[in-house]
């Protein structure tokens, strides 16, 4: 990150001004997200398709960037432990505290074509990502991922994502969002 923004930058400014700064980036952080989802609810409903799996495929690659960004770079800077904990703590965290907070906020009501098809496609993710994570060692005797691992689960999301679409032509069927 020291490459886009120097550490100095925000050396010697006031309190009140880092605050007003963090206050503008949350403020434009909301309205971001409230146009993604405008926006993901238009293209469902121009795609005849329901808003969960728009949510499911579109939305969620966009909202995934950031952490992409941060694990690639990891990576790339030699820092594979980083990358791999971001990843699966990203899993986390929009599993339980994203799903969580919006259970909270309002009832979500159960799409059973949803759960039945893509919920066990997350839970044979994870199960996967387990069962890749234990036969490879290097020369040392170390765990690693071998890098055919990446390219495979790069195959198996575009895979999901073809997938996906085909399944909500299939249900045939747009929830209205007002």
């Amino acid at each position: 990150m020291e490459y886009i923004l120097p550490d100095h930058l925000f050396d010697g400014l006031p309190s009140a001004l880092l605050l007003l700064i963090l206050a503008v980036a949350i403020a434009a952080l909301a309205k971001g997200a409230d146009w993604l989802v405008t926006g993901a609810v238009a293209l469902s409903k121009n795609l005849g398709i329901p808003p969960a799996i728009v949510g499911a495929t579109v939305v969620s690659l966009g909202t995934t960037m950031p952490e992409m960004a941060v694990s690639v770079l990891a990576a790339w800077k030699g820092m594979p432990d980083f990358a791999l904990g971001n990843s699966v703590g990203s899993i986390i965290c929009d599993t339980a505290l994203i799903f969580g907070l919006a259970c909270m906020m309002t009832r979500i009501p159960i799409d059973r074509f949803l759960l039945n098809r893509h919920g066990w496609v997350q839970l044979g993710a994870g199960v996967l990502l387990i069962l890749v994570c234990l036969p490879f060692r290097d020369g040392d005797g170390n765990p690693v991922i071998p890098r055919f691992i990446g390219f495979f689960f790069i195959a198996l999301l575009g895979i999901y994502l073809l997938v996906s679409f085909y399944w909500a032509r299939q249900q045939g069927r747009v929830v209205e969002l007002e």
